[in-house]
């Protein structure tokens, strides 16, 4: 039976890393010049050099490639090893689009690897580091992984964070009450507080009631 296209590309990728290793960087100047389908993969990979000039004629020649290059990285996804994922998702932060979408989602939630999900929702989510921010709500997928209870907590506690960055709404109040109410982590029920406080004038307006009522106590004692 024939291989699956995922299967088959990441044989491609494997493939093209095994090269890599044996021959050494690519020179920038000749990656300039690099712009097949193999080409394309080749500057995924090199996305995760250690060479950080490499790394950077990569993303440029990705850039440059327009939409190929883009659909290039999100096939990087696919990739066996975690910090070539990583990278991908770096590009991402700042070129995805609407096409992006359900890839980045997929990651964030299904990925083997705890830090390339919380990549992958940073990637989805965060609107500062884009070029032209993706048009989609966010809030939901947010709010469902951070209430994700059998989730790594740095991933939830990314999800928690991306929630600053995103416009007011009454949706993310209820799951977040219930994280100060039922989380034992101390760092995601600061996170949950802090993020609480901007999606709830009547919460922030307790809060700093209660806080102002501790500071003439204390002021009291002394």
């Amino acid at each position: 039976m024939g291989s699956s296209p995922a299967e088959r590309t990441i044989h491609s990728y494997s493939s093209h890393a095994q090269r890599l290793e044996s021959t050494g960087p690519v020179p920038a100047a000749t990656l300039e010049h690099m712009t097949s389908q193999d080409d394309l993969e080749q500057h995924v990979l090199l996305l995760a050099s250690r060479d950080w000039n490499a790394r950077r004629a990569a993303r440029d020649a990705l850039i440059e490639a327009g939409d190929a290059g883009r659909s290039a990285v999100l096939l990087g996804l696919n990739h066996p090893e975690p910090r070539v994922r990583r990278r991908c998702l770096d590009f991402l932060d700042h070129h995805a689009d609407a096409l992006c979408v359900d890839e980045l989602q997929r990651v964030a939630l299904h990925d083997p690897t705890p830090q390339v999900r919380r990549f992958a929702v940073h990637a989805f989510s965060c609107v500062r580091c884009k070029t032209s921010p993706l048009e989609v709500d966010v809030v939901d997928f947010l709010i469902e992984v951070a209430g994700r209870r059998d989730e790594n907590i740095k991933v939830r506690r990314e999800a928690i964070y991306m929630l600053i960055r995103q416009p007011q709404t009454a949706r993310a109040v209820p799951a977040l009450k219930r994280m100060l109410e039922e989380e034992s982590d101390r760092e995601l029920r600061k996170a949950a507080h802090r993020v609480l406080r901007l999606h709830d004038p009547d919460y922030r307006r307790s809060t700093d009631e209660r806080a102002r009522q501790a500071s003439l106590a204390k002021s009291r004692v002394r």
